[in-house]
């Protein structure tokens, strides 16, 4: 690989890493996964658009990375990766949004905590032909 083409790549990647890199700042230490909390609120996705328009894109789980304050609510939601179509990944950021948690415990504290959770839709099977 020639140098210029090297370097168009590595700047490329850092780019990339970017938004990730500054999600972290701010966010509390302390990770959990959903099996950690206990949700007060289910979890409802909306797609209003062409549900199997969108459908088509998706290619694995939307990943997540939620801030939980020590109420247990979520304050933000940031997209750590995306499940292959927009309108499932914005629904599942909303449906993350509205959810409210059981305070973390943390040393017998209610407190902070980052979630990191990944979502997988359902599909429609497709109707079979007569």
């Amino acid at each position: 690989m020639t140098r210029p083409l090297l370097a168009a790549v590595l700047v490329l990647a850092l780019l990339g890493l970017a938004p990730l890199a500054r999600a972290e700042a701010g966010w509390p230490e302390k990770i959990v996964t959903i099996e950690d909390l206990v949700p007060l609120t289910r979890m409802q996705f909306r797609v209003v658009r062409n549900r199997r328009e969108a459908e088509k894109g998706l290619v694995g789980p939307a990943v997540l990375r939620a801030h939980l304050d020590a109420q247990g609510l979520v304050r933000r939601v940031v997209l750590v990766q995306s499940c292959g179509s927009p309108a499932f990944d914005k629904s599942a950021m909303d449906a993350m949004l509205a959810m409210r948690f059981e305070p973390k415990l943390v040393e017998g504290q209610p407190s902070e905590v980052t979630l990191v959770v990944p979502l997988h839709f359902p599909v429609a099977k497709a109707q079979a032909a007569p």
